[in-house]
């Protein structure tokens, strides 16, 4: 009985470190990070921290973004089709949005990143002029329950040529709208106003896409384009607010982990970080189907379930890796 004893643990031990890697793989391959978006106060001007993009949104973090209009040498513009498997508004039309990254200096260094990243071909697309609409700050719920709140950027480029596609990056589109395609602004208009769910829903069609429309004709003036003058003789319905975003209850900030994982959470340093990585992924939680979008009713720990535990996996991946 010692020698089976004394055999289990030295199997054990040398068990450990295989079941920390095997679990840090699985964590990476079943729960990918998207990447870390800073976070700020709810005047966008004191940064909080940095925290993946799901927790971000899951727990309505002000954080900052683009959106850019992109328009050929006959100004129409570009509309991809976000791909089937995207998180929030699958299947629908959309201008190209980004995140701000921390080593994003200004807005244009986000403006031309964002750019090429999302469009492939042609990437010269990036070095066109940039054209400011404005700068507001944009609050919605989605329909899975996500929260923005973002103060955006707002502008377009032109392009010297006149294109019918522009080749969208793979990883945001499904195979079959790879080429995204040109619209004119009276035909963008118009399918705003009258199929709006084709832009997710009618809040993004009116904000984004109608108040986006309305700005680039009126900067752009009829002379140039000319079916501007209907679109800017019909107007719009609505202003944007301040640049401020709503002040965040602090239980917004919700922890889906055990309550003393939470606790470990916020005071990292006092959690050894092997064991981090050994107990965040074979302790299962419960989850609720609305923030997930799963049916199932147990899952395991996301790294992404909250800003602090995503600060934890982080700091253990730059230990392991």
């Amino acid at each position: 009985i010692f020698f089976r004893r004394l055999l289990a643990h030295v199997a054990m031990l040398f068990l450990a470190p295989v079941i920390v890697i095997v679990c840090f793989v699985a964590s990476a391959v079943f729960f990918p990070k998207h990447g870390k978006i800073p976070y700020y106060d709810t005047n966008f001007t004191t940064l909080q921290g940095t925290a993946g993009i799901d927790a971000v949104h899951r727990n309505a973090l002000p954080h900052k973004g683009v959106w850019v209009y992109v328009l050929n040498s006959k100004y129409q513009l570009l509309l991809p089709r976000r791909g089937a498997h995207m998180k929030t508004c699958p299947s629908t039309l959309s201008i190209i949005g980004e995140h701000n990254d921390p080593e994003d200096k200004d807005w244009e260094t986000a403006v031309r990143r964002g750019l090429r990243e999302e469009i492939k071909v042609p990437q010269d697309i990036a070095d066109m002029p940039l054209h400011p609409l404005s700068l507001v700050t944009f609050r919605h719920q989605y329909a899975n329950g996500r929260t923005d709140v973002q103060l955006s950027w707002r502008g377009y480029v032109v392009y010297h040529r006149p294109l019918e596609f522009a080749t969208m990056d793979r990883s945001e589109v499904d195979a079959a709208d790879v080429k995204g395609k040109f619209y004119d602004l009276a035909v963008v208009a118009d399918l705003a106003k009258q199929k709006p769910e084709a832009f997710c829903d009618e809040h993004l069609a009116r904000v984004v896409i109608s108040r986006g429309v309305y700005d680039i004709c009126k900067d752009l003036g009829t002379s140039k384009v000319p079916a501007c003058a209907k679109i800017l003789a019909d107007g719009i319905d609505f202003e944007f607010e301040g640049n401020a975003a709503p002040e965040l209850d602090a239980t917004q900030l919700r922890c889906l982990a055990p309550p003393m994982l939470c606790v470990l959470a916020h005071h990292e340093l006092l959690l050894p970080h092997y064991w981090a990585i050994l107990i965040l992924c074979l302790l299962p939680v419960s989850t609720k189907a609305s923030q997930t979008g799963s049916s199932s009713n147990v899952t395991w720990l996301s790294p992404l379930a909250h800003p602090q535990l995503d600060r934890v996996m982080s700091q253990v991946s730059r230990r392991v890796v």
